[in-house]
C-alpha cells in the first residue's frame, strides 16, 4: 500500500484492523511518511482496516479503543485482499482534531 498523507513530512501513518481484529497485535502496522508525505506498508494480512495519518505521534494511543473512538471517522476505511495494491490520499489527523 502506498499513499500520499497530505504535505506532512514525518507524519505517523497507522493501519488499524476492523474491531474483531484489534485484539491481536500483528494487524496493526505503522511508519513514518517521508520528506514528499509518501509511505510504503507491506505484508498487510487481507481484511477491513482504518487507515490513519497524524501529524505528531501520539505513540501507541492507537492502540486504546477508548482513545482511538474519538478519530474512528477520520480515517480511510479501506480492503486488503490478497495481492492488493492500492494508492490512497489520507487527510492528515491534528493532535487538536477530534470528531467530538
Amino acid at each position: 500500500m502506498t499513499t500520499r498523507s497530505g504535505r506532512w513530512p514525518g507524519t505517523l501513518v497507522v493501519l488499524v484492523p476492523d474491531a474483531n481484529r484489534r485484539n491481536r497485535e500483528g494487524f496493526f502496522q505503522n511508519c513514518f511518511s517521508d520528506e514528499l508525505g509518501k509511505f510504503k506498508l507491506g505484508g498487510i494480512p487481507p481484511g477491513e482496516y482504518i487507515l490513519f495519518a497524524w501529524s505528531s505521534s501520539n505513540g501507541t494511543s492507537y492502540r486504546n479503543p477508548d482513545w482511538l473512538t474519538q478519530y474512528e471517522t477520520r480515517g480511510s476505511v479501506v480492503r486488503v485482499s490478497e495481492g492488493t495494491h492500492l494508492t490512497v490520499q489520507l487527510r492528515t489527523i491534528k493532535p487538536t482534531d477530534s470528531s467530538q
